[in-house]
């Protein structure tokens, strides 16, 4: 069993984000994903890392920035085996109304 998983939503999301870099570098677009990767895997480990943001909504949903590339956030769910991801989100998106816009 994996770690982790994705909903359909934070697998577009991912996409999403490797297809817009990709273009112009795909080197760098692979880096981002690898890191995105290699956070959900640290957090399956260590849920408890990401902090909650309860302006955002009312879920149990912690965010995680992504270190590396700290312009990329994990929105997940730290309760759940596997961790599930429900969100990867650039950071200057609307996050309050992404983060609603999954819960539907």
């Amino acid at each position: 069993m994996e770690p982790y998983e994705f909903t359909q939503q934070a697998s577009s999301d991912l996409l999403a984000i490797w297809s817009y870099i990709a273009p112009d570098n795909q080197v760098a677009a692979d880096a981002v994903a690898d890191a995105v990767l290699d956070c959900c895997l640290l957090l399956s480990r260590f849920p408890e890392m990401g902090f909650r943001r309860p302006f955002l909504t009312q879920r149990d949903v912690r965010f995680f920035v992504v270190s590396q590339f700290p312009n990329y956030v994990i929105a997940y769910l730290p309760d759940t085996v596997p961790l599930r991801v429900v969100r990867v989100l650039w950071g200057f998106q609307n996050m309050r109304r992404l983060v609603i816009d999954s819960e539907k």
